[in-house]
């Protein structure tokens, strides 16, 4: 180790390690005859040179304020410590305005770049290994900004130019920020080692520099403007943007699909799907070739160039498509023939779109079915413990897995196979190698899986065997099932050879039959004894067991049932229904039928529960229809009536409910119900009411169209002793139409008309004006002279009060019985 520390105070010398520590040392360069500079960030920036030769140093000065009074220095000291502390790795190194100066042609620039990049120094090794190696360079995304319109401000930049992309085994985000006579800052993300953030900084400087030379950053039109002017001028047929689907062939021989966009003559492979789909989004000019410098407007490309872009959109926007290393959004214009991509493919093709070869020959699609043939060899001697089966498919040779189907693909077809999908397939040949079952798992694959198989593919068995000898004894696993005292029994045995036996314990069973067995027992029984070989469930809750459990059950092994639970299994379902009619003014409802008393009916209403089919009655157990069960308990609930609060034999209700119930019962589809011709008349003639009223002769007016239909329709309710509730516009003569129907009443008893105390002189007015032949008392004044008004009304035809008055002489109609109420303005009677 050089003794140099040993000129420093120690005070100084420390405070100038801090600073190397502190990467406060910046573009150390060490030319060919071993001179040295740097500089030093401190409260600002200070430049040391000298000289390092064979280990020493000499000829070192730097220009602070302290040294220029003689002064060793801090910034000094920093320097020396960064070359003593890689004296060993010192190498050539140069600025890269030097480099740059001659790679772009004069005055194209908007910057120098010598003076523009005069403080990017770098190693003369790394600047050769960037450069010989350019061609490597994948470029992700990169975007200029100006400074003011950045989240973040740098102090002193005008732009801030950032670039994402990969360079061999970088993948690296750098951000720029300059002006135009320097570099302010420059930003190196996800690159820890100080090489790595090298090579990141001068590959984004080359691209800032290549990007300048190809945009004219000053210019002012934005890409609105732009956008305007493509729509008008870009109009040649000739120069028309199109975008082509291509496939492409890897070294190892593997194909993929890249995308070229362009116009007819000059057509270019762009790199990265995402950074086309976002200039395309944000209108940008897209520089892909020297022919090719324009936008890419998805308005104007034709038919099949949109279908493409549609799907490099619909890429690019999804990373698990194909991801590109470490940018999960960025997907690389290279996507691998595989998977959901060829689903995506075959369906563009299938709508006439053109894929070109990897000689730009379009690439014709056909359609094949796909056939499987199975082939089973048994091998070894019937008692051979090593002996096994050996199953293989049969495929076509170099098939291409989509997730909807298999696909070929040859220089000059595209099939897509039909018949067998992928997600068929896979679950029965999870691998491409045949698969071998020792005498440990055969009989298990002969006697579960392979019917399975069987039914699905052909299957060629051997001919030359007896797979009665060579597979293992394996015991058929027997499901004894009873019915009794309101509970369904499973009771396990074997059988073997014909002969059933019970077993003493459930690990009596193979291993992986006794697995299958615990499962279903535990999904479709609710009770197992201590040894789980019986399993008990309540019938109330057998629904799903008999529904499919019992299938299931077949699918592992065989039930035997007895005569019970055969008369429980196999019993028809036994739908409910409902009479409706009219008694004496009331909807009644009669629950019961030749199946179903109406007790019963009541008892499953109260212990019904939604997918319950098997209702328990005393000793009596009934599969019942469940979507007749359900619509019932379901119109009742909706006409109030909760089927757990029923309890009446029989059900009673206001006949106007009968139009609501009519409504309901029109959408039921499984619900038994019948009504009689009195209810069906009644709903018919509130609905479409018949038009045989006769005007009064003795009606002073002439009633419009509506106006007759609206006395129509309420002579009809009255005549089923239902209220209505008249609610034309106003100005269409509501009140006409009242006094058509009192005046119809005459002589059938007293009226009512309560009205707002502002109207009730009013209706005297209208009364005497179209019906002159109805007597009418108006009771008003205090409440003794409407006591005698009141009094002295009972020859007369109509009593018009108001809600006030009504309130307060409510006592004097009590046992008073009006023919007819009629309530003005009927909202003031709403809950208070």
């Amino acid at each position: 180790m050089s003794n140099w520390r040993n000129l420093f105070a120690q005070r100084i010398y420390e405070r100038g390690r801090d600073y190397y520590y502190r990467d406060k040392v910046k573009n150390l360069i060490i030319d060919e005859d071993d001179n040295f500079s740097a500089i030093v960030e401190g409260s600002r920036a200070y430049k040391v040179t000298g000289r390092y030769h064979n280990g020493k140093f000499s000829n070192v000065h730097c220009d602070c304020p302290y040294a220029q009074d003689n002064h060793r220095c801090k910034h000094m000291a920093a320097v020396l410590e960064a070359i003593d502390d890689d004296s060993a790795n010192i190498e050539p190194q140069k600025s890269l305005g030097e480099v740059f100066q001659s790679a772009f042609p004069p005055n194209r620039l908007p910057v120098d770049p010598q003076s523009f990049l005069s403080k990017e120094v770098f190693p003369l090794r790394l600047i050769e290994h960037v450069f010989t190696n350019l061609d490597d360079v994948q470029i992700i995304s990169e975007i200029l900004i100006k400074a003011a319109d950045a989240y973040f401000t740098i102090p002193g930049a005008k732009w801030n130019y950032s670039v994402a992309g990969r360079f061999k085994q970088y993948y690296f985000s750098v951000l720029v920020a300059f002006n135009r006579e320097m570099i302010v800052d420059v930003q190196v993300d996800f690159i820890k080692t100080r090489e790595g953030q090298q090579i990141a900084e001068m590959v984004a400087l080359y691209y800032l520099l290549k990007y300048l030379d190809q945009h004219n950053i000053e210019e002012n039109t934005n890409e609105a403007a732009r956008q305007m002017l493509a729509n008008f001028l870009d109009r040649d047929p000739d120069s028309q943007t199109i975008i082509t689907a291509n496939i492409g062939e890897y070294y190892d021989g593997g194909q993929y699909l890249y995308f070229r966009a362009g116009v007819p003559d000059h057509m270019y492979k762009f790199p990265n799907l995402t950074t086309l789909t976002n200039g395309i989004a944000r209108g940008e000019r897209l520089h892909l070739g020297k022919f090719f410098d324009q936008q890419i407007i998805p308005e104007n490309l034709d038919k099949d160039s949109k279908q493409w872009l549609d799907l490099i959109i619909k890429l690019s926007s999804t990373a698990d498509l194909t991801r590109d290393g470490y940018y999960e959004a960025s997907v690389k214009n290279e996507l691998p023939l595989a998977g959901v991509i060829m689903d995506e493919v075959d369906q563009i093709l299938r709508a006439g779109n053109t894929l070109y070869n990897r000689w730009k020959v379009p690439i014709k699609r056909e359609e094949r079915a796909l056939k499987a043939a199975v082939s089973i060899k048994a091998n070894g001697a019937d008692d051979d413990p090593s002996r096994y089966i050996d199953v293989s498919v049969d495929l076509p040779a170099d098939l291409i897995r989509g997730q909807a189907a298999y696909y070929h693909l040859d220089d000059h077809t595209w099939t897509a196979f039909t018949g067998i999908a992928p997600d068929k397939l896979d679950p029965v040949f999870p691998v491409t190698s045949d698969l071998v079952f020792g005498v440990d798992t055969m009989a298990e694959f002969y006697r579960y899986v392979l019917p399975k198989i069987q039914s699905m593919f052909s299957v060629e068995m051997p001919q030359d065997r007896d797979l009665s000898k060579f597979l293992p004894p394996l015991p058929t696993v027997v499901f004894l099932l009873d019915y009794h005292d309101e509970q369904i029994y499973c009771d396990l045995a074997t059988e073997i050879d014909g002969k059933t036996q019970k077993i003493k314990k459930i690990d009596d069973l193979p291993q992986f039959l006794m697995q299958r067995v615990e499962q279903v027992l535990a999904k479709y029984f609710t009770k197992l004894n201590q040894t789980e070989t019986r399993a008990v469930l309540l019938v109330d809750e057998a629904t799903n067991l008999l529904a499919t459990g019992v299938n299931e059950l077949q699918e592992i092994g065989i039930t035997k049932a007895t005569p019970a639970f055969n008369g429980l299994y196999k019993q028809p379902f036994t739908k409910v229904s409902v009479g409706i009619s009219v008694d004496s003014g009331l909807l009644k409802f009669d629950f019961g039928d030749d199946q179903l008393t109406a007790k019963e009916i009541k008892q499953i209403l109260r212990d019904f529960r939604p997918h319950k089919q098997y209702y328990q009655l005393g000793k009596k157990t009934l599969k019942m229809d469940e979507p007749s069960l359900t619509e019932l308990v379901e119109t009742l609930r909706k006409m109030g009536i909760s089927s757990r609060d029923f309890t009446a034999e029989e059900l009673k209700l206001p006949v106007y409910r009968a139009l609501y119930l009519d409504d309901l019962l029109s959408h039921q589809e499984a619900l038994n119900y019948r009504t009689t011709s009195e209810l069906r008349r009644l709903v018919t003639d509130v609905k479409t009411p018949q038009k045989d009223f006769k005007v009064p002769a003795n009606l002073h007016a002439t009633l419009r169209p509506y106006q007759y239909d609206g006395v129509q329709w309420l002579i009809t309710l009255m005549k089923y002793h239902f209220g209505g509730l008249l609610a034309d516009e106003m100005g269409l003569g509501k009140t006409l139409q009242i006094i058509t129907v009192l005046l119809s009443e005459q002589g059938n008893g007293q009226n009512l008309i309560v009205a707002p105390a502002a109207v009730i002189y009013n209706w005297q007015n209208e009364l005497k004006k179209f019906a002159p032949d109805l007597k009418v008392t108006v009771l008003d004044g205090s409440k003794a002279e409407r006591r005698k008004q009141f009094a002295q009304s009972t020859e007369r035809d109509i009593i018009i009060t108001s809600y006030d008055a009504a309130k307060r002489d409510i006592d004097f109609y009590e046992g008073h019985l009006f023919n007819i109420e009629v309530i003005d303005e009927a909202q003031y009677i709403k809950n208070p």
